[in-house]
């Protein structure tokens, strides 16, 4: 229950999800806090879940270490079911980007927990990133005229992929090794080559995001 906790503190943060003038706001920042949390539990477990159980339940259950990024992420299923419940109720748009987001890390968790090479992670989540964007451009195309919500859906789902692509393929580069002139190439045709698919397909997520790796 202690890794599961963590799921609910964005819930009891938002006291204006009782506020009818201020519910859709309040429930979009609350379910981008509810996605984070997820995503940032099942990583920091994965990489930290002996001191996390040390922490949490003390030594006598170190054995259960290898376990805690399933927990986590079995937390995450469970924002999942939120996450849905609270789209049928209110259709916020950015709902479905946030139980993609969850699904995502619960998978990501079962994967840190059933392998243990740790450098399948990240084309992983490269993976995850390419269906995401797709599934965004079927929301894409079923409102061309971007007048409806599900243009809305679309652009968090952008927002989610861009995410889940640009970190993975800079990461998967390996440029610590690169010189410094080579590592600026590199980053710089990769940028452009994600920023002319983002003005392509005229969402902007990807160039935003990209845009990280060339300032840094």
């Amino acid at each position: 229950i202690a890794f599961w906790l963590p799921q609910f503190v964005p819930l009891v943060a938002f006291p204006a999800l009782t506020d009818p003038k201020r519910r859709r706001g309040a429930f979009r920042l609350g379910l981008l806090a509810v996605a984070g949390c997820g995503a940032a539990l099942v990583a920091g477990t994965a990489v930290l879940a002996g001191p996390a159980v040390s922490i949490v339940a003390g030594s006598r259950y170190a054995d259960l270490a290898p376990w805690i990024p399933a927990f986590t992420a079995l937390g995450a299923l469970f924002a999942v079911g939120a996450a849905w419940l609270q789209w049928r109720r209110f259709r916020v748009p950015i709902t479905i980007a946030a139980g993609v987001a969850a699904g995502i890390a619960f998978a990501t968790g079962l994967l840190a927990k059933v392998s243990d090479n740790e450098t399948v992670v990240m084309p992983f989540l490269l993976l995850c990133g390419l269906g995401t964007f797709i599934y965004a451009m079927r929301w894409d195309s079923a409102d061309t005229a971007r007048r409806t919500t599900k243009a809305d859906i679309a652009f968090w789902l952008h927002v989610l992929a861009a995410l889940l692509i640009v970190h993975p393929v800079f990461q998967l580069l390996n440029l610590d090794h690169a010189s410094s002139a080579g590592a600026a190439i590199v980053v710089l045709v990769n940028y452009v080559a994600l920023s002319l698919v983002a003005l392509l397909v005229d969402r902007r997520a990807l160039m935003a995001s990209a845009l990280a790796y060339v300032l840094a």
